[in-house]
């Protein structure tokens, strides 16, 4: 877990850090994105970031330490880390 939280802590804000499931057909991923150094929203897409409708439907809000138990749990089942990247979306999302 430290790993982990290390890494999100290292993020950039407004970065993204993406797990998905190990098998190879599968297009199941889960965005994690970084507002600030207490503050992530999470996803099965990356447009949901963009839409400015209702984002409780289909975006989660999670504290630094919720988002890495959940990640570590996701990681121990199915899930492996794909990477963190840096979207470029067109205005900040907060």
């Amino acid at each position: 877990m430290n790993l982990i939280l290390t890494k999100l802590k290292n993020m950039d804000e407004q970065n993204i850090f993406e797990i998905k499931k190990r098998e190879k057909m599968s297009k199941s991923s889960i965005y994690i994105l970084k507002i600030d150094s207490n503050k992530f929203l999470t996803s099965n897409t990356l447009i949901e970031f963009l839409k400015k409708k209702d984002l409780r439907n289909e975006v989660l809000e999670f504290t630094l330490e919720e988002i890495s138990r959940l990640i570590e749990k996701k990681l121990s089942t199915k899930y492996e880390f794909m990477g963190m990247y840096n979207p470029n979306f067109p205005k900040e999302i907060k």
